[in-house]
Formats: C-alpha cells, sequence, structure tokens
C-alpha cells in the first residue's frame, strides 16, 4: 500500500463516517485488522506485509502532521506525547523491517489508541 493508497482510504472514511474522531476510529481499526492478518501471513505474503507496515506507517505520519498543525485543539501535553509515539512508530516499523522482528507492539500501540478515541467518541469500529 503506497501514501495514495492510504490517503484515499482515509478520504473515503472520512466521506462515509463523519466526524474527525469516527474516521480516525474507522481507519485506524481498518489497519490495524489488515496489519494483523498481513503479520499472520508474513512468511507467504511478505509483499503484503510490508504493504500493511507502510500504510500504518503513513497513517502515523498523517497523525503527527495534524498533531504538529497549530489549529489542532487538543491539549500541548497530549500532542506531545502521541507526536513521540508516531516517532515510535516510525523507528519501530524500520526495525521490523530490518530485524523481522514482529508488528505486534505496532498493533498493540494502535489497538490502545482506539481504546481510547472509542472512550470520548463510543463508536463501532471493531477489531
Amino acid at each position: 500500500m503506497n501514501i495514495r493508497v492510504a490517503q484515499n482510504g482515509y478520504g473515503t472514511a472520512q466521506r462515509n463516517v463523519g466526524t474527525p474522531r469516527a474516521v480516525e476510529i474507522d481507519v485506524l481499526a481498518q489497519i490495524t485488522r489488515t496489519l494483523r492478518a498481513a503479520e499472520a501471513a508474513r512468511e507467504t505474503e511478505y509483499a503484503a506485509f510490508v504493504d500493511a507496515l507502510q500504510a500504518n506507517a503513513e497513517l502515523w505520519r498523517i497523525f503527527a502532521q495534524d498533531l504538529s498543525d497549530t489549529g489542532n485543539g487538543l491539549p500541548m501535553e497530549l500532542r506531545r506525547g502521541l507526536f513521540a509515539l508516531a516517532g515510535f512508530v516510525h523507528d519501530e516499523t524500520n526495525r521490523i523491517l530490518l530485524n523481522g522482528t514482529t508488528s505486534e507492539e505496532l498493533c498493540a500501540i494502535n489497538h490502545d489508541i482506539l481504546t481510547g478515541l472509542r472512550q470520548s467518541n463510543p463508536v463501532e469500529a471493531g477489531l
């Protein structure tokens, strides 16, 4: 999956769901499901696994870009923490590709973020 695919998916979800928070939930849940499935089939479908990792990294890059925007309404302390987490996701993605480790930690991060998003906006976007 490349940047255009991730951006198109994000745009499609936004048109179909509504609120920015609901879009974040939907897209993050979808990418996490894809990454988990790709991890399970990694040995036979390595290209799909790399695509899923790249889609996840691109979503976090988009999150980081939004967090750095002066119009972002989140408290600065939360923005800093999420921005640091986006940096970790980038670094961890590179470690996975270089060392062959699993993507479980990235999936756990996504799941934890989804839990927080859902607590403040209960939308069904199941994993």
